[in-house]
């Protein structure tokens, strides 16, 4: 493993962490890793996210206006 990927899994953060990152709450984040649609994560000694995974899914969900459905329509 790089170094650059070490350093990666050493800033990964766990679900509450992540939560005052995104600004959602755990339970939030736990509903959307149970149902999906939710940012990317992983498994390792507890769930983890990556800041980059994180702010691709809040990129995702940025909208012009209430009306803007979004990429995935």
């Amino acid at each position: 493993m790089s170094d650059e990927q070490q350093q990666r899994w050493k800033e990964a953060l766990d679900t509450k962490a992540a939560s005052r990152y995104t600004g959602y709450s755990p339970r939030t984040l736990e509903k959307l890793r149970w149902a999906g649609g939710g940012p990317a994560y992983y498994r390792l000694a507890g769930i983890r996210y990556l800041r980059e995974d994180l702010d691709a899914w809040l990129e995702s969900r940025r909208r012009r206006s209430t009306s803007d459905p979004g990429p995935e329509s």
